[in-house]
């Protein structure tokens, strides 16, 4: 039984390919040894009709030992079916093929009743990048996201309301990190046709989700100064971001004291944010409001308001046409903003852009008439 991750992103329907080493728990499946080719990985959320609750120490490391023991299965997945490793000899890999596993790996969707990870799971996972995970999930042990270095997107999708999984995130980087909170939508009511009967074409399978919160982590840097007539070193933090990492009480966000943090960026810990790391910021808090009260607001609209050109600049390159609505409807450039930016999305061939930059020109010209001729 291998149930993949419907109504979310097409690109993990490509996924599901593992060569798997697991052991069978009282209650489960723990997974010891991971390893696939897929850019955009999903671990099974059931094997053998066990859900997949842990993975182990070294899972995705690939060139760690292969776990041998008469309790541990050597399997492999692929599209959707199982079968034994052993026999098929897939698990007879040499150190230059093992090593070539896991490191395509670009994204990685976690099983949904996954409850831990244990030490140094994805060690030297250099290309991993976003990570999609349930809340509930325990971090045990250390080095869990070990020389991940490019790890800096976290999609946690909250079915339980727990909030440890960002708290631990947030705790565990210093670099900027992306993070998104998602929770389910309510299954809607199909609608009915006239005589009653629900359309044959309704599809209702499938838990589709929304982004109930998006938040930018800035980067802050950890300092070790040599201090040689003391025989130590110095510790010390550079970078606003070490607040916003720290805006957790009890492994529960705290946006009052997140969105407090704005008026501090400029001067706490030596180092400002820059800005495009506030842009981002401020647009994500804007774009998602949750908790966001009416002085955070503002100074959010303010900074967006007088960098309009680079906001715009950045939606145009990320080709983001909702989010150029918003900002037409929510900032409302001048019309030098408005100017720079049609010009760059006709330069990059953004006609949608280029009709919603005219459009809201044309709608300021009318007014800007009527308001001559009331005078």
């Amino acid at each position: 039984n291998y149930n993949n991750f419907n109504n979310y992103n097409n690109n993990y329907t490509r996924a599901g390919n593992w060569i798997l080493a697991v052991r069978r728990d009282t209650d489960g499946i723990v997974l010891l040894r991971c390893l696939t080719r897929d850019e955009y990985a999903v671990l099974p959320d059931q094997i053998y009709g066990l859900p997949v609750i842990g993975i182990g120490d070294h899972a995705f490391a690939a060139d760690a030992p292969i776990p041998d023991g008469g309790e541990i299965e050597l399997i492999k997945i692929s599209g959707g079916r199982i079968s034994d490793a052993r026999k098929s000899g897939d698990w007879i890999l040499n150190a230059r093929e093992k090593n070539d596993y896991n490191q395509a790996m670009r994204e990685l969707l976690f099983p949904s009743g996954l409850r831990y990870i244990d030490s140094y799971a994805f060690y030297n996972c250099r290309e991993l990048r976003k990570l999609r995970l349930y809340d509930g999930i325990a971090f045990r042990g250390g080095g869990i996201f070990m020389n991940c270095r490019e790890l800096n997107q976290i999609e946690i999708i909250q079915e339980r309301g727990d909030q440890g999984a960002a708290a631990y995130f947030a705790g565990e980087f210093n670099r900027e990190l992306d993070m998104m909170i998602l929770r389910p939508v309510p299954p809607r009511t199909p609608a009915r046709s006239p005589d009653g009967e629900i359309p044959a074409r309704y599809d209702g399978g499938g838990t589709e989700y929304e982004i109930k919160i998006r938040l930018i982590f800035p980067e802050y840097w950890e300092l070790y100064e040599e201090n040689s007539p003391a025989h130590h070193f110095d510790y010390g933090i550079e970078g606003a971001g070490y607040l916003y990492h720290h805006c957790f009480r009890d492994r529960k966000l705290n946006l009052i004291a997140y969105d407090g943090l704005w008026n501090r960026g400029e001067d706490a810990y030596q180092r400002p944010l820059p800005i495009k790391t506030a842009l981002k910021l401020a647009w994500r808090r804007l774009y998602y409001p949750e908790e966001l009260y009416q002085d955070a607001e503002k100074n959010y609209k303010d900074y967006i308001y007088f960098h309009a050109k680079d906001a715009a600049e950045w939606l145009i390159r990320e080709r983001d046409l909702s989010g150029l609505a918003f900002l037409l409807s929510k900032i409302k450039p001048d019309r030098e903003a408005l100017s720079d930016a049609a010009e760059l999305a006709r330069r990059l061939n953004f006609t949608e852009a280029v009709a919603l930059f005219l459009e809201a020109a044309r709608g300021r010209n009318q007014k800007s008439v009527r308001d001559r001729f009331a005078l």
